[in-house]
């Protein structure tokens, strides 16, 4: 094997163990009976529950989000960043000295370290990176001379109780969390943002909650069924997710009852359902199905495709965001800023009719 050969095949072997990494974990919770998207988190502590970088301010994506979530922490950065950051923090807070560079430009020196604690283990999250190729190998598919295709890559970071920084204070001016307006809020923008544009139409009616991709509609059981807007809220989300894979729009395989298409479907509905509860700041809840006894039959049939298809995971997180994207109607490009829910401008308008 030449030098650049053996170079290719560590390289692809660190990332064969970074999905199996990322499969075990997934594999792990699921065994325990956990699903680790839907873990809950403070509503009282974020307006935003999406894991994001330190620096940039970015959410993180796809299956990173459950793999981070999961910490408790929602802010991470790489070893560098943190230094950055610490680096800043100490300097504010006056625990600095001056000091000259190798030209003789002086500078602020911190003298206490903030930053990652010594022994802390990184958290791996993955992305992909597109590439350009030669298509000598998919002719059938493009014509195209050159194609590009997605490039699995990955890093690490930590999160911020992985550091000697203190923890993010919430604004004690920032407004308190209203339920019953955010309900609103969210309810006014799915209709208003994706529903009705779409023209889906959802009934209130009977006992049972669906998604029907012959006729487009979604069905969901009379209001009064449910304790509160955050128990209904997340089951009209898991179905709008089902509704983005119609092929009108993102043209998914949807299967039949109890066939791995199915659940796969089944899981990308979950976590797709998880990244919106967590974008609207609203709690998750296991969404309601045409019978919940279903859930145990979906787990072992995730488990089953995860123990022989690791990668399985990372599919259907990307397959999420794609339709947490549609609905959003976001554009996710280097410059592209991330959407925004502006709770203020839903629930007025609301009031205003």
């Amino acid at each position: 094997m030449t030098r650049q050969q053996k170079s290719k095949q560590d390289t692809a072997n660190r990332k064969a163990a970074v999905v199996k990494q990322i499969g075990d974990f997934f594999t792990t919770e699921l065994k325990k009976g956990t699903k680790p998207w839907n873990r809950p988190w403070d509503l009282s502590k974020c307006s935003n529950a999406l894991p994001h970088n330190i620096v940039s301010q970015k959410a993180y994506r796809g299956v990173n989000v459950w793999i981070l979530a999961f910490t408790g922490d929602t802010e991470f950065g790489s070893f560098k960043q943190w230094a950055q950051v610490g680096n800043k923090h100490a300097i504010k807070n006056g625990e600095y000295e001056l000091a000259e560079d190798k030209k003789g430009k002086p500078y602020k020196k911190s003298t206490t370290y903030y930053g990652v604690k010594k022994g802390e283990t990184a958290h791996t999250i993955v992305y992909f990176s597109m590439i350009k190729i030669e298509n000598d190998k998919y002719p059938a598919q493009s014509p195209d001379k050159y194609i590009r295709i997605p490039l699995l890559k990955y890093h690490k970071v930590f999160g911020r109780s992985q550091t000697t920084l203190p923890p993010t204070e919430a604004d004690p001016d920032a407004p308190k969390l209203d339920l019953t307006r955010r309900e609103t809020a969210v309810e006014n923008f799915m209709f208003r943002n994706y529903l009705d544009p779409n023209d889906i139409q959802v009934s209130w009616v009977g006992t049972r909650a669906y998604y029907r991709v012959g006729t487009d509609n979604i069905g969901m059981p009379d209001r009064h069924a449910f304790p509160d807007g955050f128990a209904m809220l997340p089951t009209l989300l898991h179905k709008a997710i089902h509704s983005t894979g119609h092929a009108s729009r993102l043209k998914r395989k949807f299967g039949i009852f109890g066939d791995k298409d199915y659940a796969f479907e089944e899981l990308v509905a979950e976590m797709g359902a998880s990244i919106l509860c967590r974008w609207f700041n609203i709690l998750p809840g296991e969404a309601l199905e045409e019978g919940l006894e279903n859930q145990v039959s979906y787990i072992n049939n995730w488990l089953m495709q995860l123990e022989s298809n690791p990668n399985m995971i990372i599919k259907a997180g990307a397959r999420a965001q794609a339709a947490v994207d549609y609905i959003l109607k976001a554009e996710f490009g280097e410059d592209a800023p991330v959407p925004t829910f502006e709770e203020e401008q839903w629930a007025i308008e609301e009031e205003e009719e």
